[in-house]
């Protein structure tokens, strides 16, 4: 049966890996968890033909991570969104900084 995670929130897009995750600590098969997140999605909500697995001509999304990204303690370390580099800063990256400075 194909399915997909979804929100219907931007606000609540972050929690998808954490979704898929518990899926699998539940006994879903990882390869089955990645499909629900990419290719599996796309089909549903229609957009396969654009986005949702790495073909030429389809709309590229792509994370380096530090780990396994549907472990909590992963980091992501680099984005790509259509191909261009995204900055990860943000207010809490900034302030983490700040204050780690701090003497």
């Amino acid at each position: 049966m194909k399915f997909a995670f979804a929100t219907y929130d931007n606000q609540f897009a972050r929690n998808l890996p954490f979704e898929a995750s518990y899926a699998v600590a539940y006994g879903l098969p990882m390869e089955a968890a990645w499909k629900a997140l990419t290719i599996d999605a796309a089909e549903i909500f229609g957009v396969a033909d654009q986005t949702g697995s790495l073909e030429k001509g389809k709309s590229a999304d792509l994370f380096l991570s530090d780990g396994d990204p549907l472990e909590m303690r992963t980091q992501v370390r680099m984005m790509f969104i259509r191909g261009k580099n995204v900055s990860l800063e943000n207010r809490q990256t900034q302030l983490y900084k700040k204050y780690l400075a701090r003497p």
